[in-house]
């Protein structure tokens, strides 16, 4: 069939035929065409062939949803529910109606909730198909009053109170769905349900609270009621990384602009040592560690930059969160490499410098400054940063640091930038235009590093760290 045109024309065809047929029957006619169910499944698993005729062949599973009724057919509910990533699928399923008939029929309690083997029950396996179904939704496409009831259940109906958060988060997707969706009685509802342990619940409310944290009122209103000190104790008795995760993140979020936020995290020695432990000891590394060693850093890069207090700043140290701190430095993306350097020149900023920091001072350290410095998407801003750092570091007077320097690759890098800086400068005093970029931001940091004044100043401050090492 994909390979002849043809063929592909008329199984679109009279897909739209059967289509238009089944959309008018009642769940009494569905016997005659119990048939279409293993034809259709046929043609779904097919991941080349479905995209051919990807609108009917949605347009008669949704119908053949609608007519099972109580009983719908578990193995097109999963097949959809994996079919469920490709980028039209929520669209076409909005248009057809089928979360309708999922939210009708999940408010009936009609679906069975027996898992066959170990196999989930039609209630959950619906219930992730509408998730699916509404994951490009807008809240008018859906019973925002109806949602909130579900939510509302918390354990006395787990699947309807998580799928009902997960549909409220995935609709907060801006400031403007945030304010019409989010209400001080919703809030009220996400903190009742804090303290329940189901692992669903609790994955979907924080996912759900991490979407409304970037709404700035929403952000404030939660700090409000506390709920940066409920997760810190939340967390400090919850095993779960993947949940670890997301109370991090809504952490992280919360700290962003408030220094009350940060204290409270960066003097808790339980919390950062809880998570310092899940993040390095694990029994085996998984991308959700991966994910939750990064949003630590993160947060740890924003209480320290927040605060800038001694106290904080020693508490992270002594916790073993430099490391976490420093890994930053492996990502490309020169946010994130940024929010490495900037706490540790706080940390090398003091004297004593504590010898936990001075213990992440290795080769490897160093040769990822150096790359970042050989980067060209990384801001002149962010290297003028990494040059401060560096020259904080060589002004130690550990003789294994000036070791670790000499054996890594900064020097030839720090020659290398001071070289461009020279260029700029006499490109400035001859009246070259300055090189720009395509995105506004590092167009406009990068300007900013290229002020004579402060060229000239990390040319010196470059000629100074070479001497030292």
């Amino acid at each position: 069939c994909i390979d002849n045109s043809s063929n592909i024309n008329l199984v679109s065809s009279l897909l739209t035929l059967i289509s238009e047929e089944v959309a008018t029957l009642n769940k009494q006619e569905t016997d005659e065409f119990s048939f279409l169910e293993d034809f259709v499944l046929v043609l779904l698993e097919d991941e080349e062939g479905r995209e051919f005729v990807f609108q009917p062949l949605l347009r008669v599973s949704a119908d053949l949803i609608r007519l099972g009724g109580s009983s719908p057919n578990t193995d097109l509910i999963s097949t959809l529910v994996n079919t469920a990533e490709t980028e039209t699928f929520s669209k076409i399923m909005l248009q057809y109606h089928l979360h309708r008939t999922l939210m009708q029929n999940l408010e009936k309690d009609v679906y069975s909730t027996k898992p066959e083997d170990e196999d989930k029950t039609d209630k959950e396996l619906c219930s992730d198909l509408l998730v699916m179904t509404l994951s490009d939704a807008t809240p008018s496409d859906v019973d925002i009053t109806l949602l909130k009831k579900w939510i509302r259940k918390g354990s006395q109906d787990v699947v309807l109170s998580s799928t009902g958060l997960l549909i409220l988060g995935n609709l907060c997707t801006s400031d403007q769905s945030i304010d019409q969706l989010i209400s001080d009685e919703v809030l009220a509802d996400f903190f009742a349900l804090l303290g329940n342990n189901n692992e669903k619940i609790r994955h979907s409310l924080l996912g759900c609270l991490r979407n409304c944290c970037v709404n700035l009122k929403i952000r404030n209103n939660l700090q409000s009621r506390g709920l940066d000190s409920e997760l810190i104790e939340l967390s400090k008795s919850e095993g779960r990384p993947e949940t670890l995760v997301k109370t991090v993140t809504v952490l992280r979020l919360l700290s962003q602009s408030n220094q009350d936020t940060c204290r409270k995290i960066g003097s808790d020695d339980n919390f950062l040592r809880k998570i310092v432990q899940t993040g390095r000891n694990s029994a085996s590394f998984s991308p959700t560690i991966g994910q939750l060693n990064v949003e630590f850093a993160r947060l740890c890069s924003t209480v320290m930059t927040q605060c800038r207090s001694d106290h904080v700043t020693d508490q992270l140290v002594s916790a073993g969160c430099l490391l976490f701190v420093v890994s930053l430095l492996n990502s490309s993306h020169p946010v994130m490499v940024n929010q490495a350097v900037l706490p540790l020149c706080l940390v090398f900023a003091g004297r004593p410098v504590p010898t936990p920091a001075m213990e992440v001072v290795t080769v490897d350290m160093l040769n990822q400054l150096a790359k970042a410095l050989d980067h060209q998407l990384i801001p002149g801003e962010v290297k003028q940063n990494l040059v401060k750092l560096v020259d904080l570091i060589s002004a130690l007077s550990e003789e294994e640091v000036k070791d670790t320097l000499s054996a890594s690759q900064i020097s030839c890098s720090l020659r290398n930038y001071s070289r461009k800086l020279e260029e700029i400068r006499q490109g400035n005093s001859d009246g070259t235009k300055i090189p720009e970029t395509h995105n506004g931001d590092k167009k406009e940091s990068l300007s900013k590093s290229m002020n004579p004044v402060v060229v000239q100043e990390q040319v010196d401050c470059i000629s100074t760290i070479l001497s030292r090492i």
